[in-house]
């Protein structure tokens, strides 16, 4: 019975067909065989054709999301195939479901421009005011990893990868929209994109308000039935920029959000967060660069007068480069290593989060990688990947997550992938440091949490 279960797995892991690359720029005027050739960076961190990457890739640019009149990020990523957006511990549509695995335990890793969004908060405290609030009208294009990428981007890229690339200022102009609808919905938008010989800037300012739907309902399991009713209200203002000059690149998303409505009641909640990335990248000779990235975020939430917040800076440094280029068994290398380090406070005057009056706590983690990718052409039609991460976080011991795959292109319209993939989550400061099953609902107890608790 196993045999036979094995079979069958396989056999739809072998006929994987690049028909499941979806794109929709131009969609209806692109032949097949361009459809095959669309680019993505994603999958190896590099740009690639589509039907040559080591993952199931799908991708939705902005001309697709003008179609869809979305609003909000969250309204783009639910047409994404294998992902549900759910009701969170406290919040309407605060995680997200890829291929049944649950996002409340970050599952899924956010990117921005191929930079990690990470918060010790947890998956839906973090990410409502991001789905809620990050500006539509400044994405250029959507790339959606299904299954684990780990292995080039650490901790959280458990079942699913959402990249997030936003538009760059190929020409002068500016823009202003405004959008409305019901439940009393309006949306202001304004874009300024400057370009000029060696460098460009983009500005991106949103603010969006509504009141929300209203939700009716009994709750039954207790003493005695509770009728429920609550309106999920929500407003945004966020604002994205970039400056580029030559080789170095500074990106700024800022993003505040008002909530109302969630699983307490009629609650006020404000999120605020505030992500800053550097990157310079230089060459170190014609088939070899070198990138560092310093990343810091901070994210502060209140729960009617409770108040969490963590910080977390992260310095990043990769090499990446071409063997035998433009050859017949051409190759890519990539090697890279990572640090961070995360804090949290936690003020919980009335004892909603952490279960006790007037409790105040904080903690901090470091986590350290190395990780490293080799891609190389056997034949004119297929190409092998391999790759690891190890992984080291406070107090545990290291893991290591491999990746091994082999692509295959039968002819221009058909080719296979067969994939192998290990995931890796650390667990958080939420989960280490504090024991509150009203957050994380895994443990009982009392404050801390499970220090030892291994990664997933």
């Amino acid at each position: 019975m196993v045999y036979h279960h094995f079979q069958k797995t396989l056999f739809a892991v072998f006929m994987l067909f690049f028909a499941q690359i979806l794109f929709a720029q131009n969609i209806y005027e692109m032949s097949l065989v361009e459809l095959m050739q669309i680019e993505i960076v994603t999958a190896s961190r590099y740009n690639q054709d589509a039907t040559q990457a080591a993952a199931i890739v799908t991708v939705i640019d902005a001309e697709e999301i003008a179609a869809y009149g979305a609003t909000r990020l969250v309204d783009i990523l639910q047409r994404l195939p294998s992902v549900v957006p759910l009701f969170g511990e406290l919040f309407h549509n605060s995680e997200l479901l890829v291929r049944g695995e649950n996002g409340n335990e970050n599952h899924i890793l956010t990117l921005i421009n191929g930079q990690p969004l990470r918060s010790a908060l947890g998956g839906s405290t973090s990410n409502i005011a991001f789905f809620q609030g990050f500006p539509v009208s400044i994405i250029e294009r959507i790339e959606f990893i299904r299954g684990p990428g780990s292995v080039l981007y650490g901790s959280n890229a458990y079942t699913g990868v959402i990249n997030i690339i936003t538009q760059s200022a190929t020409q002068n102009r500016q823009q202003i929209a405004y959008q409305g609808g019901s439940f009393s919905t309006y949306k202001g938008s304004a874009q300024w994109f400057q370009n000029w010989r060696e460098g460009s800037f983009v500005l991106s300012a949103e603010a969006r308000r509504s009141d929300g739907w209203p939700v009716q309902y009994t709750a039954t399991g207790t003493v005695s039935p509770i009728a429920v009713d609550i309106e999920y209200a929500d407003a945004s203002q966020n604002i994205f920029a970039q400056l580029r000059q030559k080789s170095l690149s500074l990106s700024l998303y800022h993003n505040t959000t008002q909530l109302t409505g969630n699983r307490l009641g009629q609650i006020k909640n404000d999120y605020r967060t505030t992500a800053i990335d550097a990157n310079y990248s230089f060459d170190i000779s014609p088939t070899v660069d070198l990138d560092l990235h310093l990343s810091w975020q901070d994210d502060f939430l209140t729960i009617d007068q409770s108040e969490l917040q963590d910080k977390i800076i992260a310095l990043e440094l990769i090499s990446q480069g071409d063997f035998h280029k433009d050859q017949p068994y051409q190759g890519h290398w990539l090697l890279g290593s990572n640090i961070q380090r995360s804090h949290f406070d936690i003020h919980d005057k009335f004892g909603l989060i952490i279960g006790l009056p007037e409790n105040k706590y904080a903690a901090n983690n470091s986590e350290f990688s190395i990780f490293g990718q080799w891609e190389q052409s056997i034949s004119t039609q297929g190409q092998i990947t391999i790759g690891a991460q190890v992984n080291k976080a406070e107090n545990r011991d290291s893991d290591i997550v491999p990746r091994l795959a082999y692509v295959h292109n039968f002819n221009s319209h058909w080719g296979s992938k067969i994939m192998y993939s290990g995931a890796y989550r650390a667990p958080s400061l939420l989960e280490t440091d504090l024991d509150s099953a009203f957050l994380i609902g895994s443990r009982k107890g009392k404050n801390p949490g499970s220090p030892t608790l291994p990664p997933r």
